[in-house]
């Protein structure tokens, strides 16, 4: 049933760095009910979690120095449902991390990588194939292990002396990353979901050229094999966009993950206590129901906590009724305008990516590169005047001495 079942997703995303982009991803992983996903190419240095505007939250892992030029990097964003069935996690560099997740069945541990392409080094190669094969193997036994991530590698529909860990339903021919990546999944006993499944030959290449004319299989996903049957499909979603190269993969998987059961305290509603100090009548309305409540209250001598309990319901009961609580809102940044050109651009994705006529390809790319460029201009307009427009909030702030509000700003804009 669907209530077993857990969607994943992997995604090279090209980069995190431009304006939008975090925020477009965000979207099109609530329209594939994405639990969990894991990026790509971040492009971030350092290793963290923040929390998102879209109330969800991410792990990032890069380069060690901050300073470095901003190449690679890897990330998972989830849920907050994920979240909360997060155990721990581990930046490892800024191609490789993992993350320990609680589930009906047993724990996971998630792998998400990123591979030096075909052409590199192979010292370079060498290098990160030792870490990904330490890595999975520290993976507690027991545990179900997930491996996602651009490997750079093409499998090919010839599965000989791999039959355990491969299906015949590879694409390309298999290549020295291929070799490799198949030797690393068959010594951890891991199946390549991307070889499993009869799929269209369009819902299983995962990357196209710039020129729009060639295209590859080399984005994987492969599970523990003794968990083979959990894996539902594999397939990669052509109707995402988030500016990439690459398309998004998702994986269905039958577990379902689970919150760990800690004691969380429910956090109440805020007041909205703005209006103290603004208007004048909620001021006398406010302190008028606070006398009159107090008049009748009934306390008992000798009885601390239950005196306590009726004056915070003294304090509570007022707030309500004359404060009201605060909305929780946060102003999307995004303009209406620039989310219709990036609707433009993800039409002609599709036009691009269904044209089989090599100068009908050729057309759509031209149509896609400009129409790319005009959503990056967009959501960078539209991020200058949100923070313009926080700048003057502050500035307001500063002036009426709030403190509080002040810092809320800073720390958005930080």
């Amino acid at each position: 049933t669907g209530l077993e079942r857990t969607c994943l997703g992997l995604w090279n995303i090209r980069t995190m760095s431009e304006a939008g982009t975090l925020r477009v991803i965000e979207e099109e992983m609530k329209n594939y009910n994405l639990e969990i996903l894991g990026l790509n190419e971040t492009r971030w240095n350092g290793f963290g979690e923040i929390r998102t505007q879209g109330g969800n939250t991410l792990i990032f892992s890069g380069k060690e120095d901050e300073n470095a030029p901003k190449q690679a990097g890897v990330g998972i964003l989830m849920t907050e449902k994920s979240k909360r069935a997060m155990i721990d996690w581990k930046p490892i560099s800024e191609r490789m991390m993992t993350a320990r997740f609680n589930s009906r069945a047993r724990k996971i541990t998630m792998v998400i990588c990123y591979a030096p392409t075909e052409d590199a080094e192979e010292e370079i190669k060498d290098m990160f194939y030792d870490t990904l094969d330490d890595t999975l193997r520290k993976i507690k036994k027991q545990d179900i292990r997930i491996l996602m991530g651009d490997v750079n590698a093409k499998l090919g529909p010839d599965n000989t002396g791999f039959e355990n860990i491969m299906g015949t339903h590879g694409e390309g021919e298999m290549n020295n990353n291929g070799t490799r990546f198949a030797e690393l999944c068959a010594n951890h006993d891991l199946v390549i979901g991307g070889t499993l499944f009869p799929h269209k030959r369009c819902h299983k290449l995962t990357w196209t050229h710039p020129s729009g004319l060639y295209k590859n299989q080399i984005d994987h996903v492969a599970i523990s094999r003794n968990w083979r049957t959990s894996l539902l499909d594999t397939r990669c979603r052509r109707g995402a966009d988030c500016g990439s190269d690459h398309h998004l993969v998702t994986a269905e998987i039958r577990l379902k993950i689970a919150a760990i059961k800690t004691y969380h305290q429910r956090t109440k509603r805020p007041y909205n206590t703005e209006a103290l100090r603004k208007t004048k009548d909620t001021q006398i309305a406010f302190k008028t129901q606070l006398l009159n409540r107090f008049e009748s209250l009934r306390l008992v001598e000798n009885d601390l906590e239950e005196n306590w309990t009726q004056i915070k319901e003294v304090f509570q009961k007022t707030s309500e009724e004359t404060l009201g609580f605060k909305e929780k809102h946060k102003k999307p940044w995004i303009s209406d305008e620039t989310w219709k050109k990036f609707e433009e651009r993800k039409q002609l994705k599709q036009k691009r990516e269904t044209a089989t006529e090599p100068d009908h390809i050729r057309a759509a790319t031209q149509e896609l590169n400009k129409k790319h460029k005009e959503v990056k201009r967009s959501f960078r307009a539209d991020k200058r005047k949100w923070a313009e427009d926080l700048a003057t909030e502050a500035q307001e702030a500063a002036n009426e001495g709030n403190i509080k509000d002040l810092y809320k700003i800073t720390k958005t804009l930080s």
